[in-house]
């Protein structure tokens, strides 16, 4: 029950870092390096329907933290799974605006 409620309450974190879902501050559920992200767009999920389930899933379609239906912040990944992270759809025109900044920032470094 208490990994089920840290997973509902998970946040999503975009900065330095790279990409990462965390709950509590002291567990993280999933980490992208910018570096192997070749683009960010959104999309669609169901849980059930594309993952088989709730929280952190792999499937045909990638490797998704979903945690509802409805959008997804969707991480490209040119030689791996692509990751789908389920988000409110007020908060995704902002976390795809930040990834992209970050992916920007990326690629001028490297």
């Amino acid at each position: 029950l208490a990994g089920v409620l840290a997973m509902t309450r998970a946040r999503l974190e975009i900065g330095s870092n790279g990409i990462r879902v965390r709950s509590l501050s002291v567990i993280t559920w999933l980490r992208a390096d910018p570096a192997t992200i070749a683009s960010a767009s959104a999309d669609s999920v169901s849980p059930l329907g594309d993952f088989g389930g709730y929280g952190l899933r792999y499937s045909l379609r990638g490797k998704g933290f979903v945690t509802r239906s409805g959008p997804a912040l969707v991480l490209r990944v040119p030689h791996g799974a692509d990751i789908f992270i389920s988000i409110a759809d007020a908060d995704l025109p902002d976390a795809l605006a930040a990834v992209r900044r970050l992916l920007s920032a990326a690629t001028n470094l490297g």
